[in-house]
């Protein structure tokens, strides 16, 4: 792996394992306790990263970084907006249905999916030669994004979660 890549993917590691930590160190009924109607508990906010880079992941299998070799960095018409919105959190942000966890969730579970996802998703930061590399071809809203730029999405979710958890509803 590229050693800027390395860098930060160490640093969004570490975050999401001291997310997790903050989960843990609530009560059993404050993990999947809702702060208020139609927000995650603790517990469905970690299995909600976990579906959003399976989500992409999932981009990542169709079109791993290597094919997009030579194919032109472009944000799509949503990314600045989608980057603000998460680096500066005023509100609830809306998630896709793909990205909402279903019934019960518990936290281990939630865990596990988090960290398996996160080892795969190494593998394709792994094929970037450098931080500029083109590595997900997102949807046309958001773009072609470099390895960089997915660092940067990676960055603000965390943040977003981070900062609003667990009270104000995440």
């Amino acid at each position: 792996m590229h050693p800027d890549i390395e860098k930060r993917w160490n640093g969004v590691e570490e975050r999401r394992v001291a997310l997790v930590k903050r989960v843990e160190g609530l009560s059993g009924p404050d993990q999947i306790t809702r702060p208020k109607a139609g927000s995650f508990s603790p517990a469905e906010m970690i299995m909600h990263m976990a579906l959003a880079e399976r989500w992409n992941v999932g981009m990542m299998k169709k079109s791993p970084p290597p094919s997009l070799k030579g194919r032109k960095v472009k944000h799509g018409i949503f990314w600045d907006k989608t980057l603000e919105t998460m680096r500066h959190p005023s509100g609830e942000v809306r998630t896709m249905p793909q990205m909402t966890p279903k019934g019960q969730v518990h936290l281990k579970d939630a865990e596990k999916a988090w960290e398996d996802v996160r080892k795969e998703m190494r593998v394709y930061f792994a094929q970037c030669e450098t931080p500029d590399s083109p590595m997900l071809k997102h949807m046309f809203l958001i773009g072609t994004l470099s390895a960089s730029d997915y660092l940067d999405l990676l960055e603000a979710h965390l943040h977003y979660h981070e900062v609003r958890f667990p009270s104000s509803g995440i």
